[in-house]
């Protein structure tokens, strides 16, 4: 399970980087509660070493929660 912040990003030309330093990839949520949803996560993190990162994406105009 990925821990997230309550920090919205805009997708638009946006680089994110994980705690492990590398660039983040754009995800889709498989959990009841949030089904659908985007958020930035670990290139690794079903690996061993990757980290837990999760930051929510928002759209310009529409917030995703």
């Amino acid at each position: 399970m990925f821990s997230s912040t309550n920090r919205k990003l805009s997708v638009q030309r946006s680089v994110v980087y994980c705690h492990c330093r590398l660039r983040a990839l754009v995800c889709n949520a498989n959990t009841p509660k949030n089904k659908g949803r985007q958020f930035f996560g670990c290139s690794k993190f079903k690996e061993i070493g990757g980290c837990e990162f999760g930051l929510k994406v928002t759209m310009r105009g529409r917030t995703q929660l």
